[in-house]
């Protein structure tokens, strides 16, 4: 915490300023995000294999700079509720203008029902947590 208030106000303060200003931008920006689409192979997977997931994102006015795609994955539950999630930074493979396509992968390791979706929150390298600013979008 130390390190980060150090680095958010050394030079008059200029990191925190350019923090305030991207956050109001993208909370301005947020309701305009969703994920349009989630792609993946629907053949049952043995104990193991891997599993590549694609997600088409719409950033409106946002940038790929400004937010990470997550793949979070684990065992389905009884009320169909993820247990015991991982989650996946997804790289974005392809677009064009306010939508962009990502991908990530994830291996199927414990029997049973296994699942998982898709989340994009805010990302910034002053951010404390990606939960900051209270906005997430899910598949």
């Amino acid at each position: 915490t130390a390190e980060q208030t150090s680095r958010l106000n050394a030079d008059d303060g200029s990191a925190a300023k350019e923090l305030t200003a991207w956050k109001q931008r993208v909370r301005g920006a947020w309701d305009h995000l969703r994920v349009r689409a989630v792609e993946t192979d629907s053949s049952v997977a043995d104990l193991g294999a891997a599993r590549t997931v694609d997600a088409e994102v719409e950033l409106g006015s946002l940038s790929v700079d400004d937010i990470a795609v997550q793949l979070v994955h684990g065992i389905v539950g009884q009320n169909d509720e993820l247990e015991h999630t991982e989650v996946v930074t997804m790289e974005p493979i392809e677009g064009s203008g306010h939508s962009m396509r990502f991908r990530g992968e994830f291996r199927c390791g414990q029997a049973g029902r296994y699942g998982f979706t898709v989340r994009v929150v805010p990302a910034h390298p002053f951010l404390t947590s990606p939960v900051e600013l209270g906005r997430i979008a899910w598949a």
